[in-house]
C-alpha cells in the first residue's frame, strides 16, 4: 500500500467459516515494522495459550501480509514478501484441528518457518533494481502477484499439500502484459512527486476459471484490469471528473478549515483544474453470496486535505465476459490515512481511520449503501447516484494533551499521583519507561517491577527538584511534575499510534491495531464521557478498549 508517511501496517483475518465453535470469534491480528511480522491468535470466548507470534526476517517487509484459507483443509496460510524479493509461504493449521485453548502457533518452531518448504527467491525477470510497493493472493494460496515498478508478474506456488510431504517451495513466474488488459480506465489527477507507474496491484480468483486470476493494477492516472483467459469486456465510459459540486459528497467536521477545503475542492471541479494526488493505494472486496461480484476501491489522497475514494464495480458474466456495472466517488476530509476496508458488493461500505484536518485524534469515518437511482441528474452526464455523507466516529481516547492544568488549591503531588496513575491510562510499563527518561539507571533496575509508584514518584520528584537548588520550591516542583506527565504521554502515543484496522463485517467488530497493542472498538455510552476527555459537541464517539 502506497499510504503517505507509513512505515508500520496492521490488519487481520477473519475465518470464513464463523458458524463453527471453533473459529466463532476468532481472529488473526498482525502487525508489521521493517522486518519484523508480528501475529496474534485472538479469541473472545476463550483464552488462548501462548497465542502469539514474532518472526524477524533478514529484511524490510513489503507492507502487505496476507493471510488466507489454505487450499487444502485443516490449515491457513500466511504469505510475506521481502524486499529480498523472497516469497515466504507459512502454513498454521486451523483451529477446528486444535484444542480450543491452543494456538495456531503451538506447532511452529524456527526450523518448520525457516526452511526451502517455505521460502522460494523470485527472479522477476528484467526487474533486479526496481521497487516492489505491493503483493496480494487469489483466493487460492497457490497465486500470488507482485507488482514491480514497470511489470506485474503471477507467481504460481506448488501446492501445499507438497509441503506437507517435504518438498520444496517452488514458483513460476509469468508476467502480465499490455494484451491481456480487459479494462483501461483514466482516473484524472497527476502525482506531486515522481513515482513508480505501478503502485498497487489486486488479485481475485476467477470462479469460471481456478487456474486464471483476474489482476488489477494502478498507476498513478490509470485503473488497469488483466485476465489471461477472460476475452470480452464491457467497459465504462471514459471516468467523469473526480469532482462534484454536491456539498454531500464531504464529511461533516469540526474542522475550522472545512469550508475552505470544500471550496477550494469545488473551485477546481468547476475551473476542470487536475488535483495534486499525494499517494494512490486499492482495495478489493468479494462478496461469500454473490463471488461473481467484485468491487475496486481506490483511495487517493489529494493535496487539499481531501481523501477520494473512488469505487468501481464489475461484475463476471460468464468465463469469457466481464461487464463494468457501476463507478462513483466519494470523499471524506483527512490530512493522514491510518488505513481503510471495504466491504462486499451486497453489503457496500467503506469504513476509514485517519486523522481530520486540524486534529491529533484519530476519527473512523464509515459510509453505506451508496447506490445508483436510476434517475438522470439533468446537471450531470450519465446515471446520477445517491450518496450517502460519511457517519463520524472520534476515537475519544486515542490522544491525551500533553499539559495537564494544575488547580491552585490542590496538593500539586496528590495530584498528579493521582492523574498518572489512574487506573486504565497509562499502566507501570509506560511511567516505568517515562521515569528512565530522566534516570537512564532506571530502565535496568527490575527490582523496582513490585516497588509502590504512589510513594516512589513523590520521593522521585523530590530528588529531581533537589538537584536544582538555584530553583523555587513550589514552581520547580510543579514545573518536575509536568515534565514527568508529558513524558507519560509521549511515551503513552508511541506505543497508541493506530497503524491498521480490520473489520469483521458479519460480527460487527472494529479491531484497531496500534503499535504496541490492539484494541477493540465500541460506541461510547454516557458514562464514557465522565471517563474520557471527549468534546460535548460530538454526536458520535467511540471507546478503544486494550
Amino acid at each position: 500500500d502506497n499510504l503517505t508517511g507509513k512505515t508500520s501496517f496492521g490488519s487481520g483475518y477473519s475465518y470464513t467459516d464463523d458458524n463453527s465453535p471453533a473459529t466463532r470469534n476468532r481472529f488473526i491480528i498482525w502487525r508489521s515494522r521493517d522486518n519484523t511480522l508480528e501475529l496474534f491468535d485472538l479469541a473472545l470466548d476463550t483464552d488462548i495459550d501462548n497465542n502469539f507470534l514474532r518472526i524477524i526476517f533478514p529484511c524490510k517487509l513489503i507492507s502487505s501480509v496476507v493471510i488466507l484459507a489454505s487450499s487444502i483443509p485443516g490449515h491457513v496460510s500466511v504469505l510475506v514478501l521481502t524486499a529480498a524479493r523472497t516469497l515466504h509461504r507459512i502454513l498454521l493449521p486451523h483451529p477446528s484441528t486444535l484444542q480450543p485453548n491452543q494456538s495456531i502457533f503451538s506447532r511452529v518452531t524456527p526450523a518448520t518457518i525457516d526452511n526451502d518448504q517455505t521460502i522460494v527467491h523470485l527472479h522477476l525477470k528484467g526487474t533486479s533494481n526496481e521497487i516492489i510497493p505491493s503483493c496480494c493472493a487469489a483466493s487460492s494460496d497457490v497465486f500470488v502477484i507482485v507488482g514491480c515498478s514497470s511489470s506485474s508478474f503471477q507467481i504460481k506456488l506448488n501446492s501445499p499439500r507438497d509441503t506437507l510431504r517435504g518438498a520444496k517451495l517452488t514458483a513460476t513466474e509469468s508476467e502480465y502484459r499490455d494484451t491481456g488488459i480487459l479494462d483501461y480506465v483514466p482516473l484524472g489527477g497527476y502525482l506531486r512527486r515522481a513515482a513508480p507507474p505501478i503502485l498497487s496491484v489486486g488479485c481475485l480468483g476467477n470462479i469460471y476459471d481456478s487456474e486464471d486470476p483476474i489482476m488489477i493494477s494502478i498507476t498513478a492516472d490509470k485503473l488497469r484490469i488483466f485476465s489471461k483467459k477472460v476475452n470480452q469486456t464491457r467497459t465504462l465510459p471514459a471516468a467523469a471528473s473526480s469532482y462534484s459540486s454536491s456539498s454531500s459528497l464531504l464529511a461533516n467536521t469540526d474542522s475550522s478549515s472545512s469550508s475552505s477545503i470544500r471550496s477550494n475542492y469545488n473551485n477546481r471541479g468547476e475551473e476542470g483544474e487536475e488535483a495534486i494526488v499525494k499517494s494512490i493505494s486499492m482495495r478489493l472486496s468479494v462478496d461469500p453470496d454473490q463471488p461473481s461480484v467484485f468491487r475496486i476501491v481506490i483511495l487517493r489522497i489529494l493535496d487539499i486535505d481531501v481523501l477520494e475514494f473512488i469505487t468501481y464495480i464489475y461484475t463476471m458474466e460468464s468465463a469469457t465476459e466481464l461487464v463494468a456495472e457501476s463507478m462513483y466517488t466519494n470523499c471524506v476530509y483527512g490530512r493522514a490515512i491510518v488505513d481503510y476496508h471495504v466491504g462486499g458488493p451486497a453489503n457496500p461500505s467503506v469504513w476509514a481511520l485517519c486523522y481530520p484536518p486540524n486534529s491529533d485524534s484519530a476519527c473512523l469515518f464509515h459510509t453505506a449503501n451508496m447506490e445508483i437511482t436510476g434517475e438522470p441528474d439533468p446537471k450531470e452526464q450519465g446515471d446520477h447516484f445517491e450518496v450517502n455523507v460519511w457517519d463520524q466516529a472520534c476515537l475519544s481516547n486515542s490522544m491525551l494533551s500533553r499539559s495537564l492544568p494544575v488547580p491552585s488549591s490542590l496538593d500539586i503531588g496528590s495530584y498528579f499521583v493521582k492523574k498518572i496513575l489512574e487506573p486504565g491510562l497509562f499502566g507501570r510499563k509506560v511511567v516505568m519507561e517515562a521515569l528512565a527518561h530522566f534516570d537512564s539507571s532506571l530502565a535496568s533496575k527490575f527490582s523496582l517491577a513490585q516497588i509502590d509508584l504512589s510513594q516512589f514518584l513523590p520521593a522521585f520528584v523530590t530528588r529531581l527538584v533537589g538537584q536544582d537548588p538555584s530553583a523555587s520550591g513550589l514552581e520547580q516542583e510543579k514545573a518536575v511534575w509536568s515534565r514527568i506527565w508529558t513524558e507519560c504521554v509521549k511515551v503513552w502515543e508511541h506505543a497508541h499510534t493506530p497503524i491498521g484496522l480490520h473489520i469483521d463485517v458479519k460480527t460487527g467488530l472494529y479491531f484497531l491495531v496500534r503499535k504496541n497493542s490492539i484494541g477493540i472498538l465500541r460506541y461510547a455510552v454516557g458514562i464514557d464521557s465522565s471517563e474520557f476527555s471527549v468534546k460535548n459537541s460530538e454526536k458520535n464517539k467511540m471507546k478503544n478498549n486494550s
